[in-house]
């Protein structure tokens, strides 16, 4: 993405626009020297890496694809376009990202998040 700048293709394909340690952004520990070099006027969250997906997805004539993991998608794909939140289906009030999902328990019905195995907790009795 970083050499993409000022390039443009017909079609552009965007790999791993996962909400995990290395997709985008990536969920990881920043480093503390890292940190130290960037500057600190943006309060906005990920806004370096929000910069650098702008550039990806602007750089096609024709079309992007942006391919993700349907349980675990990065926000910035719902952040393009009110018509994929749409259609995507409840979204998990705690992390934005995973998908309500409503299963029968032995103590009754509820909905959990579909990112569970990637650290949200998020569960509401029916």
């Amino acid at each position: 993405m970083h050499k993409s700048k000022g390039i443009t293709r017909d079609i552009v394909i965007v790999l791993n626009m996962n909400s995990d340690m290395m997709g985008m952004p990536a969920t990881r520990e920043s480093d503390p020297i890292l940190d130290a070099m960037l500057s600190k006027e943006d309060n906005f969250p990920f806004a370096e890496e929000r910069r650098l997906f702008y550039v990806a997805i602007t750089r096609a004539r024709e079309a992007t694809y942006l391919i993700a993991n349907r349980k675990n998608p990065s926000p910035f794909i719902f952040e393009i376009s009110n018509h994929i939140k749409e259609a995507y289906g409840r979204l998990c009030p705690k992390c934005h990202t995973g998908e309500l999902i409503r299963k029968r328990g032995k103590h009754g019905d509820f909905l959990y998040c579909s990112n569970y195995a990637y650290g949200c907790n998020y569960l509401k009795k029916l």
